[in-house]
């Protein structure tokens, strides 16, 4: 008996050397194919000089995110340096004031590496981190392809495909935060194996607390397919199989069970995030004018065509296969074992998602109609070669023949959609059909006889075509993706091109915030990047209050329900935000509004080697960032005045949505309106009168041409011009539909309506249009989405704020796309500023005599003479509670983003306190959960330690 049990453990210990040696082996291929693969196929990065940061989101959204990150580690580790255990769970420089986790924390470790090297080393560190995530993404389909996959050239193939096909290199190279969603979905699918085999699965706890602790959306996207695997991996097991796992109950439980102590670790972030998402304006958009069940037709031939092509499809989707995949998937579709079936089963649920409207938003967490999933089918196609390939040899090579016939079928579709949609037919397909050949070449006798030499001709086929394809996604010629990219050895100086740098001209150590006029929406949230209180907030969950009263506002500058670049340089919105200096670069010195001076100028080098200069100015009527109110406006009838009143009344008293025993505001107004919506629709129908191009009814401006523009004369004026517009709205126009049935209509030829019929099938509507009006050297623009584009929020009121001066005679409106721009009311308005010193000086008479900001503190100080209400220019949020003079008082919502509370007549001190809504929750369901699993183990290690036989 002691004998056979040393023999069984000799031959364990042998067998796992072997594993082990095989694993080493293994992982040793992979990182110098990985290696070869890299350098060679994000070339076009080497080649143009370009950093790993792509697109506005990247320098608004990412950079601050590693600025933010570096500076948080630091206050952290020097709070806790002096025994002060508190963690930074709010900052002003966040959007108004917003807090950390979840908007700019977001617990990725990459972004915690970037604070051990120095800033200039954000190049470097860009690359590094996609390199480092690609390379743990194909690790990760290695661990579970190695489960079905049983050759290792198949295997590293398909690790290849899932790397370097579709969505990673083209989509995590913009958002590198969706490396980690690539990453642990394989290593959650192999958990779902594991608890499959009736064991308990930490690799599936872990994938889950990661996720959760990262971004409950990510969570969401690797959720969905690890529960579609698993149901697939049910009705895969024989009636022996599922009897092993203990039944469908059990197996469920078993999930669920291991599941729910994934997120009650990661609950002290998941659950602070998910109750900032639901109390943020991104989860309230409307709906947008596309059907549940299915797309325009163009986007069929679109999708067609990126099944081969790595360019774009349409809502963020990426796939493009190599020829070699479609060989495998092909393959597997004639040749699959019963064990297959549910990489055919996922593979055809996959495509059909990509077909019908509803699953997409079901496998994109219902946050917009967007790909952001299709990752999940370049993995299953991967997993399908890796599997697949390698079965082609099967069944006297009728496998290999259906492959074939079914390549050229998809070719000749491929084709097809390419003459419809008009698109080029790019040199992605040939290096497909070299992908194709060497497959075929592979397997063929000489394959057979020489299998290194197939091993190394399949590798090289695959990367020629994943470098064909990378060229065709990033060169200028094509998809351009590259342009998106920001220029490498520049890359910091770039972070710098706007005018913010102006800033640090204010020798000023006291506390306000400030505004910049930017020069393009890359440059949002400067006050996070710069640690500057600005007036820009661009987060995934702006808070809805936030956004809310920048749109009750109709700001210009709101470029969709949760990106607010600016208050657009309004003087009154500015004020109230406590702005006291505004930096703006030469092209901008047109925003500087009412009541700023100059206070120093100096040359500035932008990284292009463009000579400017930058500007700094000072508000003269600067409030601080309290002030109070002796009266107040009922919310009710705030928001039954026009654009430009509601902000004027703000001066006069503040908006509430409850009495508290303040008296009601008496308003008056002294704004002028230059030409209502009779006269405009009047002029823009008169300039209309014999052109074509331009159809005017009362409340629709129909344009035919894009980037068209009309003048009507106006009275000069001077004062801060607006344009006011209640409820616009933008729909695209297929301008080519209407010239073809014109030219029918004119007894054009059959060819000629034909070639016009193409142009307009050919037609994409556009997601935005840009609407921008000017008059001597104000102007002003916005940006309106179409029922094309996921953010679709329906008509919105908006108020051009031209600026401050004096107008020309004429009036300019330019609309960038065709479409009917419709309309409730329009208004030309100046807003007189003769009167403006007095109606803030009752707001600075009553104004905060200090206001000072300690970690999650805000303290301040009055001196009142009669009761108020004292506003604090921070954005409400369910976290603050506050004290006066140590005494507990109630919040309020005080003009709808802003937060108070009421003060008796004297000298008070108020302490606002912010804790996270959901941390202490969350932090205390993570300690028990931690403590049940380490109680769970110990327990477990007890009970194998009384099984074991002396």
């Amino acid at each position: 008996m002691h004998q056979t049990r040393r023999e069984a453990r000799a031959i364990s210990r042998t067998s796992g050397e072997e594993g082990g040696h095989a694993l080493a082996g293994l992982l040793g291929k992979y990182t110098l194919v990985f290696a070869l693969f890299f350098f060679v196929v994000m070339s076009p990065f080497w080649l143009y000089g370009r950093a790993f940061l792509m697109g506005g989101d990247g320098m608004s959204q990412y950079v601050s995110m590693l600025s933010y990150a570096r500076y948080w580690v630091r206050a952290l580790s020097e709070n806790l340096s002096r025994g002060r255990w508190e963690i930074p769970l709010w900052s002003l420089w966040v959007g108004f004031g917003q807090n950390t986790i979840g908007t700019v924390i977001s617990y990725l470790p990459f972004n915690y590496f970037y604070g051990l090297l120095s800033a200039d080393k954000l190049a470097p560190y860009l690359m590094l981190r996609s390199m480092l995530g690609m390379y743990a993404s194909g690790l990760a389909f290695l661990a579970f392809g190695r489960t079905r996959a049983r050759s290792t050239t198949a295997l590293l193939l398909g690790s290849m495909i899932y790397v370097f096909s579709g969505f990673i290199p083209a989509y995590t190279t913009r958002h590198w935060h969706f490396l980690s969603m690539t990453i642990m979905m394989p290593l959650m699918l192999l958990g779902v194996d594991r608890v499959f085999e009736g064991k308990w699965s930490w690799l599936f706890v872990f994938s889950v607390f990661k996720e959760g602790l990262t971004n409950f959306y990510t969570l969401f996207l690797i959720t969905v397919p690890a529960v579609v695997y698993a149901l697939f991996h049910w009705y895969e097991l024989d009636g022996e199989g599922r009897a092993r796992c203990g039944g469908f109950m059990r197996v469920l439980f078993r999930h669920v069970l291991q599941y729910a102590v994934g997120l009650g670790l990661a609950a002290v972030s998941l659950i602070p995030v998910l109750t900032d998402a639901f109390t943020s304006s991104r989860t309230g958009a409307a709906e947008s004018a596309l059907s549940y069940w299915h797309w325009p037709l163009q986007t069929y031939f679109e999708t067609l065509r990126g099944i081969l092509d790595p360019l774009a499809i349409w809502g963020s989707g990426y796939i493009g296969l190599p020829g070699i995949a479609l060989m495998g998937v092909f393959g597997m579709l004639r040749c699959g074992r019963r064990r297959d079936r549910v990489v055919v089963g996922q593979l055809a649920l996959y495509s059909l998602a990509l077909l019908i409207p509803a699953l997409t938003l079901v496998f994109n967490a219902f946050s917009g109609r967007n790909l952001r999933w299709c990752y999940i089918f370049t993995f299953w196609a991967a997993i399908a070669t890796a599997t697949g390939l390698p079965g082609l040899r099967r069944d006297a090579g009728r496998g290999l023949r259906f492959a074939c016939c079914a390549f050229f079928g998809y070719v000749a579709l491929y084709t097809v959609a390419c003459v419809w949609t008009g698109e080029a037919i790019t040199p992605a397909l040939v290096a497909a059909l070299v992908g194709a050949a060497a497959v075929v070449a592979a397997l063929s006798d000489w394959g057979r006889s020489r299998r290194r030499w197939a091993a190394v001709l399949l590798f090289a086929a695959l990367l020629a075509e994943l470098t064909v394809k990378a060229y065709v996604l990033y060169d200028p010629q094509y998809g351009n993706d590259i342009g998106l990219s920001y220029d490498a050895p520049s890359l910091l100086a770039q972070t710098r091109d706007d005018a913010a740098d102006a800033l640090k001209m204010a020798k000023d150590d006291g506390l306000y915030r400030v505004d910049v006029v930017t020069n393009g929406t890359k440059y949002d949230n400067y006050g996070v990047r710069d640690r500057v209180n600005g007036v820009s907030s661009y987060y995934p969950y702006n808070h809805s209050r936030i956004c809310g009263y920048s749109m009750d506002l109709g700001n210009s500058a709101q470029r969709n329900r949760y990106r607010i670049s600016s208050l657009a340089q309004r003087t009154v919105l500015d004020e109230l935000a406590g702005v006291k200096y505004l930096a703006a670069l030469e092209d901008g010195k047109n925003r500087v509004p009412y009541g700023y001076e100059l206070v120093k100028s100096r040359k500035k080098t932008l990284s292009t080697g463009t000579q400017t200069t930058e500007y700094l100015y000072k508000n003269n009527y600067a409030l601080p960032l309290s002030y109070a109110y002796t009266s107040w406006i009922p919310e009710e009838d705030y928001r039954a005045l026009s654009l430009n009143r509601r902000e004027q009344a703000m001066l006069q008293g503040v908006v509430l949505e409850e009495d508290t025993g303040l008296d009601k505001a008496d308003l008056t107004f002294d704004d002028v309106v230059l030409m209502d919506s009779g006269a405009l629709t009047e002029a823009l129908a008169q300039a209309a009168e014999g052109d074509a191009d331009l159809e005017v009814s009362e409340g629709t401006v129909r344009v035919l041409k894009a980037n068209y523009s009309v003048s009507i004369p106006i009275e000069p004026a001077e004062g801060e011009i607006c344009l006011q517009f209640r409820a616009l709205g933008f729909e695209p126009l297929n301008s080519d539909a209407l010239k073809a049935e014109q030219a029918l209509r004119d007894g054009s030829t059959r060819l000629q309506h034909m070639r016009l019929r193409g142009r307009a099938r050919q037609w994409k509507a556009p997601n935005t249009a840009v609407v921008s009006a000017s008059s001597g050297d104000l102007s002003d623009e916005v940006h309106l989405l179409s029922w094309y584009g996921q953010y679709y929020n329906g008509p919105m009121d908006i108020l051009l704020n031209l600026g401050y001066g004096e107008t020309g005679k004429k009036l300019k409106i330019k609309f960038s796309e065709p479409g009917e721009y419709s309309f409730d009311d329009i208004q030309l308005i100046v807003q007189p500023m003769d009167g403006y010193a007095d109606k803030v000086a009752p707001l600075m008479e009553r104004a905060a005599k200090s206001v000072q900001v300690d970690g999650n503190r805000v303290l301040v100080e009055y001196d009142l003479e009669e009761k108020a209400l004292a506003c604090l220019a921070v954005a409400y949020d369910e976290g603050w509670s506050a004290a006066v003079d140590g005494e507990k008082a109630r919040v309020l919502p005080a003009n709808g983003m802003y937060m108070g509370v009421m003060l008796e007549p004297g000298k008070h001190t108020v302490e606002f306190n912010y804790v996270l809504p959901g941390f202490r929750l969350g932090l205390g369901i993570s300690l028990v959960t931690l403590l049940g699993c380490v109680i769970g183990a110990v327990a477990s290690a007890v009970r194998r330690k009384k099984r074991r036989p002396a």
